[in-house]
């Protein structure tokens, strides 16, 4: 399995829990969902040693419907605990983005991204 592959399956596994957590964009989205996609710069030399590289990973939170209100503290709680995961299971939380709305199958659906780095090492 590719090291970059490991990585994405890593993070979905520190982000387990009561919403499904995709490691691609699936065909259809049903929130709330959870999507771990390349972020960008997807691969990095920045303050690694030789050989080494930094990968992003953009962690994608998909609210589920509801009240403006409900949905908005919903999203603040799962920014917290999504979190704290992450950094619980060692990688490094570089950024968490604003919320906005993804208009996804006709729908928008309050989304926000949290960008994710961890070390990888290229081997052939």
């Amino acid at each position: 399995m590719a090291v970059l592959t490991e990585a994405r399956e890593d993070i979905a596994a520190a982000l387990a829990g009561a919403d499904p957590v995709h490691t691609f964009v699936p065909d259809r989205i049903v929130p709330p969902a959870v999507l771990v996609v390349p972020g960008s710069p997807y691969l990095a030399q920045e303050a690694q040693p030789i050989g080494s590289l930094t990968a992003r990973f953009d962690v994608w939170m998909v609210m589920g419907a509801g009240t403006n209100e409900t949905v908005t503290t919903a999203l603040d709680e799962q920014i917290e605990n999504r979190a704290d995961a992450l950094s619980a299971a060692g990688f490094g939380v570089e950024e968490i983005g604003q919320p906005f709305l993804w208009t996804v199958q006709g729908a928008q659906l309050l989304t926000v991204t949290i960008t994710v780095t961890t070390p990888v090492t290229l081997t052939k």
